[in-house]
């Protein structure tokens, strides 16, 4: 079990500037210390550098990167699923307004009509690239059956020793 690393306010408030804000290590250096208006651009990337490779501050910076990755992980969990059904749900509802134009003899409204293609077209991506990840997870299960079935056969083959010079072990698969 590792301590908590102990920092001072201003060294907390360095690593979260540039840990879960995403601040230079100029900004964050700037808004936790006192700068005179004179000082050096220079002098302060010194300063803000050496205090961000300090081993205390920079564990607190990974810190709070891990957490602000986290958290925008929680505030994005869209998935394939939920891009489908909203996809699907914008095609149904132009797939009904081209419908009421058509029946009205209006022309339909090409927001409508580029707005569909594009949710169209947005499903057949999605649509392709789970179909490639399937065919990729499934070639690399292949190719792992294959490794294991010929380990198994030099395994045989071992334990058959010279006795059986005449007979043959062969496996033939065809991917």
């Amino acid at each position: 079990m590792t301590a908590k690393v102990k920092l001072t306010e201003k060294q907390e408030g360095f690593a979260f500037a540039v840990g879960y804000e995403s601040k230079s290590y100029s900004q964050a250096y700037r808004e936790n210390y006192k700068v005179k208006p004179e000082t050096l651009d220079s002098s302060i990337w010194v300063r803000a550098s050496e205090l961000a490779n300090n081993s205390k501050v920079t564990v607190r910076i990974d810190y709070w990167k891990s957490q602000r990755i986290a958290e925008s992980k929680r505030a994005f969990s869209w998935d394939f699923k939920e891009a489908e059904k909203e996809l699907r749900a914008i095609v149904k509802k132009n797939r009904n307004d081209l419908i009421r134009a058509e029946q009205k003899n209006q022309s339909a409204d090409p927001a409508i009509i580029n707005t569909s293609i594009s949710a169209i077209k947005l499903l057949n991506d999605t649509f392709d690239k789970i179909t490639k990840d399937f065919n990729d997870l499934s070639k690399r299960k292949e190719i792992a059956e294959v490794e294991i079935l010929e380990n198994k056969n030099e395994v045989l083959k071992g334990s058959l020793g010279n006795k059986g010079d005449d007979e043959k072990i062969s496996i033939e698969l065809n991917l």
